[in-house]
């Protein structure tokens, strides 16, 4: 009886049902976290090329194979093969070490990036995002930049190389901050001009609507910088034979807080000078076609108290050009 009792069809079932409900919670939380399933799916590397291996990650990092249809995560010491399409999150990293130098670069957050090989060369194909280079010998290397390819010669150290709205921009690293840390302080900028437009709406709503409809009716027809002042202090462009990019958009700030002054000067010479009214973005469309004779701009601004100099530099591309602006620890964007 007692047997009889503990083998019950009610304990039975119910074991059964407990059973099943523990397996149905076991499969959802690896179709959840699907990269524990994706490592046991055998990567196809027939033919493939290696040209690194993974050093450090951070995070979920994923990648497809020229030879495979999948994006399978990428682990610790795995190998790298040229034409692998690698992708990072906002929370991950890799960095890769090339096979045939010393050199490594850390591919950052929100990138995606093919990594390939040409006449010997590295070949970068930035689709978005940006790189980190540490390399302990000067190394060319190809970044590829829309339909076009460009030599660039890397220096020894560390650089910042990113896929911008207007190119590929270039610069010195600092070592002591962190990517992470400029996203932040970007998002925080973008933070601070919402506070103050809508500071700036709620406080002249009453006293200026002539002035707002005005500024409204004249709609701005230019993708908004992420970051303002654009362009930053010292920044270069470099201009190659190819390029398509034909103007360049100057934007102080956001809007105006009280009449804005926006003067912009080449080589000394101003000629551009405009005030801005309350609520109006002060910024200038500076055509490209009407820099070839002249590279040293200097701009400035005044709202109120806020008040700076900027200047920026405008060139045409070759690598005399960009080694030397390189050399002086300035931003470059190849446009």
């Amino acid at each position: 009886m007692t047997t009889t009792a503990l083998f019950s069809p009610e304990k039975i079932e119910k074991g059964v049902l407990s059973f099943i409900g523990l397996l149905s919670i076991v499969i959802f939380y690896l179709l959840i976290e699907g990269q524990i399933i994706l490592r046991f799916i055998p990567t196809n590397t027939k033919g493939a090329i290696l040209i690194g291996k993974a050093e450090r990650i951070k995070g979920s990092v994923y990648r497809k194979l020229k030879n495979d249809s999948l994006h399978l995560p990428i682990q610790l010491s795995d190998h790298i093969y040229i034409d692998d399409l690698i992708t990072t999150s906002d929370q991950s990293s890799l960095e890769i070490q090339t096979i045939n130098h010393k050199n490594s670069l850390s591919i950052e957050p929100n990138t995606i990036l093919r990594l390939s090989q040409l006449n010997n060369k590295i070949l970068l194909h930035i689709h978005s995002g940006s790189i980190i280079t540490h390399f302990i010998e000067d190394e060319t290397i190809l970044l590829q930049a829309g339909a076009t390819l460009k030599d660039f010669l890397v220096r020894k150290g560390t650089y910042f190389i990113k896929n911008s709205s207007s190119g590929i921009q270039i610069t010195a690293y600092n070592q002591n901050v962190s990517i992470k840390k400029s996203y932040e302080l970007e998002d925080e900028r973008r933070r601070t001009y919402k506070a103050e437009t809508n500071r700036v709406e709620d406080s002249s709503s009453a006293s200026s609507k002539d002035k707002t409809s005005q500024a409204n009716s004249e709609p701005i027809e230019f993708k908004m910088p992420l970051t303002l002042p654009f362009p930053s202090n010292n920044q270069v462009f470099l201009i190659a034979n190819d390029t398509k990019i034909k103007e360049i958009s100057l934007v102080a700030k956001k809007i105006c807080l009280n009449n804005c002054l926006f003067k912009l000067s080449c080589n000394g010479k101003t000629f551009f000078e405009k005030e801005f009214i309350t609520n109006e973005t002060p910024y200038y469309i500076l055509q490209i076609s009407n820099t070839l004779s002249c590279h040293d701009f200097q701009w400035k601004f005044r709202d109120g108290d806020d008040e700076f100099e900027n200047a920026f530099f405008i060139d045409k591309f070759s690598n005399e050009t960009f080694d030397r602006y390189l050399e002086q620890n300035k931003t470059i964007e190849v446009l």
